[in-house]
């Protein structure tokens, strides 16, 4: 009862400060308030330092007032910033930091006031005279149970009112991290029988909060059953049981920062004079925020990468001896001076009539490996040869080691995300420099968060470096585009167009997938050649740095090919160990729709439990073997649920009617109708065979957005009503928080979940939980 009294004290003590802030910033409150709050705020400073160092144990209200002090000292520090620089925004700043803080401290953690009501008595429960079902009684008095095994003690005779109940357990094993927390109960209301599975929950190592039940039970309980059971086949020890423990805070920093930031983001947004201003009247501003936008990207990249390496460091995984097909096998391969792999197809594998069809291949007990391309009784690789050749081959070249593949997917991701923010900003410099700078930002802040690239970090692997190294070097290939001139206005770059098209080249040598790409930009360099220069020199030395590159690298692909299957244009991928026979697989229409439907059009399910926005793949009814990698990396929405400027497309009949005339519309449709709609439609529609993967949204995801961006700002521009351009801001601004939360709980479900039962890193899956559903 005294914690709740100084909790409850120090809450109202930190409120009236920040109030009292908010107040002095709007000129509102008298010095001598002012004096009053920075006093209150230095005391809610020192108790926070003693919350943080541990020199007052507050029980389970630890931390909330680390939290108190931290928000005190943000609000003088934004009244001493407005003192100097009255802006509107710091303004709204500290009221949105005030009622942040109070959600925070109320509604957020209401579990934690579920006992203040009164009535409940704290009680250690004696489980020495508990009955054990399943488990074994230690010399400490605790219990253990291993294997999954469910542990089941019943404690009789408790009668009172219970309103928690919490299991200070040990987990016992490192492969274990979660365990299963049911109750079975008799109450006043059913003293004779037992209520079987009343209470529900998981308690996650590290996770204090998870260790308590909150019960609705009514009256007294008479006799409880208390069952543990720890997942992934593990050992836990039941140490104590108490009931009646108030719930312990769980101030959520993410949550915290989500509101508050994005809130003062889409205000400064929306009302803000510097944010309002043009994007070629605030160049500097706009290039530092772009660079903030890729550090955080960057940054939040190598944080979840560097989290599923667990234990592990770093400089432990750069000295792996061992690898796959892109870090080991192609490059042992290619240090021997052969094309194919050094690994010899088994002679089993060699002596079936049809090695293609995986039913002959298990139940005739042949070994092959898994995925690999098997042709002449030889195995190949079928991925690019560009990351072998310029990283990895490298790499174990210099170290002595393979590559792991958390670095491999981390250094692409990386160079992907800054060309993405590179070739974004150059496209509105070119073609939208009157695009405000709010606007600018938010849509940046956008696509990168709905590239696609998320997925493949989310779990890396040679399927996902393939992607991310294509990501990489297709993102720079644009950019160098748009900064060359081909397209719009200004003198042509040779070296810029050189660098496009050595760039893009690249990319189709990581994956063949984005030859569409490469052949687009080939046509719009072709296409400017009259642009290039009026004598014939300039536009030879146009074609040689336009052309060289595409066609050297081409070569070498067509050869590699050619030495390996007997023909320049066939890469392989036919001929794979995997899960279906391609080379006798047949198209079907169908099968198409199945992959459109998925990845543009399939609708998010929304529910009040993790992961809470989930996507159930759907067939559509169609009969006919179509693979979807849904069980080992989860489904996401499809992209017009994920970006909802997509929708812009609806609008593009409106845009073109409102060009100057036939040649624009002719331009409009080249240059967007074919990078931004036509080739991702075909890539969608050629997985009929290899099947769903959400890894492969990073192929077509952030092409279509920038085409449906450019018809928004193109029909901003033209339209005079003030109101519909704010409307239309409005519209931006909710699609960039749906994509953080839309997409980024699928991008996290990804990254960290493993199965319906169990999860690979529940500390994750229940702070995610607890962001959410903090009623629980």
């Amino acid at each position: 009862m005294f914690l709740r009294i100084i909790f409850a004290v120090a809450v109202i003590l930190s409120v009236s400060a920040s109030v009292l802030f908010f107040l002095g910033i709007r000129g509102k409150c008298r010095r001598v308030m002012m004096n009053m709050s920075v006093c209150f705020t230095i005391f809610m400073t020192f108790i926070a330092i003693t919350d943080i160092s541990g020199i007052i144990y507050f029980g389970s209200y630890q931390s909330a007032f680390a939290f108190m002090g931290f928000v005190n000292a943000g609000e003088l520090i934004l009244y001493e910033i407005h003192r100097k620089y009255p802006l509107k925004f710091l303004e709204f700043s500290s009221k949105i930091l005030i009622i942040a803080s109070v959600l925070e401290l109320t509604l957020f953690n209401i579990p934690s006031y579920h006992l203040w009501g009164g009535g409940y008595e704290q009680k250690e429960l004696d489980l020495d005279s508990a009955i054990i079902e399943c488990g074994i009684r230690l010399d400490d008095g605790g219990i253990i149970v291993g294997d999954g095994a469910e542990m089941v003690v019943t404690f009789e005779g408790i009668d009172m009112p219970v309103g928690t109940v919490e299991a200070d357990i040990l987990f016992n094993k490192e492969s274990t991290k979660e365990a299963r927390f049911i109750l079975d109960i008799k109450d006043s209301t059913q003293t004779q029988n037992y209520r079987y599975n009343i209470a529900e929950s998981r308690i996650v190592e590290k996770r204090e909060k998870s260790d308590t039940i909150m019960c609705d039970f009514s009256g007294n309980v008479i006799d409880m059953r208390v069952k543990l059971t720890p997942e992934n086949s593990g050992e836990i020890i039941l140490q104590r049981v108490y009931v009646n423990t108030d719930v312990a805070f769980n101030i959520s920093l993410v949550r915290f920062f989500f509101i508050t930031l994005v809130s003062v983001f889409i205000y400064a947004v929306m009302y803000e004079n510097f944010m309002q201003k043009s994007f070629s009247r605030n160049m500097r501003f706009c290039r530092i925020a772009s660079a903030v936008v890729t550090i955080v990207c960057c940054i939040s990249a190598f944080a979840i990468l560097d989290y599923k390496l667990g234990d592990k460091k770093w400089k432990d995984t750069f000295k792996q001896r061992d690898g796959n097909q892109l870090t080991q096998e192609l490059v042992d391969a290619f240090e021997n001076g052969q094309i194919h792999l050094d690994a010899e197809p088994s002679e089993e594998l060699n002596a079936l009539e049809n090695p293609y069809d995986r039913n002959a291949r298990e139940s005739s007990g042949a070994y092959a490996l898994w995925d690999h391309v098997y042709y002449n009784n030889h195995y190949y690789s079928y991925y690019g040869i560009a990351p072998v050749i310029l990283f990895f081959l490298p790499y174990h070249k210099i170290t002595g080691y393979y590559c792991p593949d958390s670095l491999a997917v981390l250094v692409f991701a990386v160079i992907g995300i800054a060309g993405l923010t590179g070739l974004f900003r150059s496209f509105i410099k070119k073609w939208f420099p009157d695009t405000e700078t709010g606007i600018y930002l938010l849509c940046l802040i956008m696509i990168q968060i709905l590239s696609g690239v998320w997925f493949s970090i989310g779990r890396v692997w040679f399927y996902e470096t393939a992607m991310t190294a294509g990501f990489a070097f297709l993102s720079w290939g644009v950019y160098f585009l748009f900064e060359s001139n081909v397209m719009g206005t200004g003198k042509i770059s040779f070296f810029k167009v050189f660098m496009s098209s050595l760039f893009s080249a690249l990319s189709v040598l990581c994956r063949p997938t984005l030859a569409l790409y490469c052949i687009c930009i080939a046509v719009f360099m072709l296409m400017a050649v009259p642009k290039s220069g009026k004598d014939m020199k300039r536009r030879v030395i146009y074609l040689v740095n336009a052309f060289v590159p595409m066609i050297c690298l081409g070569l070498v692909q067509m050869i590699y090919n050619y030495a390996r299957f007997g023909s320049p244009f066939d890469f392989g991928i036919q001929y794979s160990l995997t899960i279906n026979d391609f080379t006798k697989s047949q198209y079907h229409t169908n099968l198409v729709l199945i992959a459109l439907f998925n990845y543009l059009f399939n609708i998010p399910v929304f529910s009040a439990s993790y992961p809470f926005i989930s996507t159930e793949f759907q067939k559509l009814g169609i009969n006919g073997f179509f693979y979807d990698d849904y069980l080992s990396t989860a489904n996401t929405s499809g992209l017009f649920f994920l970006a909802l400027p997509v929708f812009a497309y609806i609008f593009s009949g409106k845009a073109v009617k409102k060009l100057p005339d036939r040649k624009s519309g002719i331009n409009s449709l080249v240059y967007i109708g074919f990078p931004c709609v036509i080739i991702p439609v075909l890539i969608i529609s050629s997985v009929w065979e290899s099947g769903y993967a959400v890894r492969y949204m990073l192929d077509f995801s952030w092409e279509m957005i920038i085409g449906a961006l450019a018809i928004i700002f193109f029909l901003m521009r033209k339209t005079e009503n003030d109101t519909i351009k704010k409307l239309i801001k409005i519209f931006l601004c909710f699609s960039m928080v749906w994509a953080f939360i839309v997409s980024g709980l699928q991008s996290f479900n990804q990254a960290f979940r493993y199965s319906e039962y169990h999860y690979e890193y529940p500390e994750i899956a229940y702070s995610i939980e607890q962001i959410f559903a903090f009623w629980r």
